[in-house]
């Protein structure tokens, strides 16, 4: 959403609806914003509201006093969206185009993660109707099969791929990687600490190697309490050769460092419909280790990472040994390759003009 803004803001009026909080395991109000009114946040203007006062009728209440050209949801099962479409579905609010961003809830590993919950849902929405006048954006031709596959053929779906920031990193230079030495390796996992990401794959792998010097960095948010503890009784069985370090929810900017001071991001996820995320670790020199479940299946081709199979340990555990010993000229080497590919993408105007496009179709065709 800041990249939208960020690209955006000289065609458009933003207003901008939000929880005063950062999510379920962290419900503490912000301190620097006002809750229950609006923000000048940047170029836009953002509502924070605390989850007591989130509701159908604030919701109704805020798009008709401002009485937007269009109403974009970038999430099918988050509260916002669900209490606006339930408005919508009330009649509390009307004659407004609805786009939605699915950011791949919608493929099968996503669906699969609290599978009841997510399946009564739906069926409950298309019982009545609550999406036959939507508007989609999918981001690759994957996502727009998962949107068909849940809703149906003769849907109104335009292809953009997510935005990114105009930059990512803009004084990196190669000098601040760490060298990488035969027998040791700098490994980064960002990501939320869910089943979907699939974190306990990597420390079940990595207990097997014993040999090496291997430092695990663990960045993200503890979503599923559940899971985490799982992945922690893990890492108490990894080898004395392997160090991590559990680092938690920090700003972008940490996140971006702290890549930039590691030699591989590893990410095992079940499904990921873009991957924000591994631009910003190639941008940062990173090469990737991520599942096949991805669309980035070119990072072999462009010697920037390896797309690995789940369904075999084994491969990721020669691949990670193979990471281990590499030296410093092949990685130098495959770094680059893995920064001028960020930059590839970051400069494509493709990717801002077929955001352009979906937006105007919508509330073109979203009018009639």
């Amino acid at each position: 959403m800041v990249n939208l803004v960020e690209r955006f803001s000289n065609r458009y009026d933003f207003f901008i609806v939000a929880h005063d909080h950062d999510g379920k395991t962290d419900r503490k109000p912000y301190t620097s914003v006002r809750s229950g009114a609006w923000n000048t946040t940047g170029t836009a203007q953002v509502y924070y509201s605390s989850r007591k006062k989130f509701t159908v009728k604030l919701t109704s209440k805020l798009v008709t006093d401002i009485a937007p050209d269009l109403i974009l949801l970038n999430s099918i099962f988050s509260k916002p969206s669900i209490l606006f479409m339930t408005a919508l579905r009330r009649k509390l609010v009307r004659g407004v185009p609805v786009l939605i961003f699915t950011c791949g809830e919608l493929s099968k590993p996503s669906l699969s993660v609290r599978k009841t919950k997510k399946m009564l849902f739906l069926a409950v929405a298309k019982r009545f109707g609550s999406y036959r006048r939507v508007f989609w954006k999918a981001s690759f031709d994957d996502e727009r099969r998962d949107i068909e596959d849940v809703f149906g053929q003769g849907l109104d779906i335009k292809l953009a791929p997510d935005l990114l920031p105009k930059e990512i990193l803009p004084t990196f230079s190669m000098d601040a990687k760490p060298v990488k030495s035969p027998g040791s390796i700098k490994l980064v996992f960002v990501s939320r600490i869910d089943p979907k990401k699939n974190l306990n794959f990597l420390l079940e792998v990595l207990t097997l190697i014993d040999t090496g010097d291997i430092k695990l960095e663990i960045i993200g948010p503890h979503e599923d309490p559940h899971y985490w503890n799982e992945c922690k009784e893990l890492i108490k069985k990894l080898p004395n050769n392997i160090s991590t370090n559990i680092v938690g929810s920090v700003p972008n900017t940490e996140v971006l460092d702290r890549m930039k001071n590691s030699n591989f991001f590893v990410l095992p996820t079940l499904s990921e419909n873009f991957g924000y995320v591994f631009i910003e670790a190639m941008a940062a020199g990173c090469p990737l280790l991520i599942s096949e479940r991805t669309v980035w299946n070119d990072v072999e081709e462009k010697q920037v990472g390896w797309e690995l199979p789940l369904g075999s340990k084994e491969t990721w555990l020669q691949k990670l040994r193979y990471c281990i010993n590499m030296d410093q000229d092949e990685y130098f080497k495959m770094s680059q390759n893995a920064r001028n590919y960020a930059l590839d993408w970051l400069n494509n105007p493709e990717q801002e003009s077929a955001t352009a496009k979906v937006l105007e179709h919508a509330i073109e065709n979203g009018s009639k």
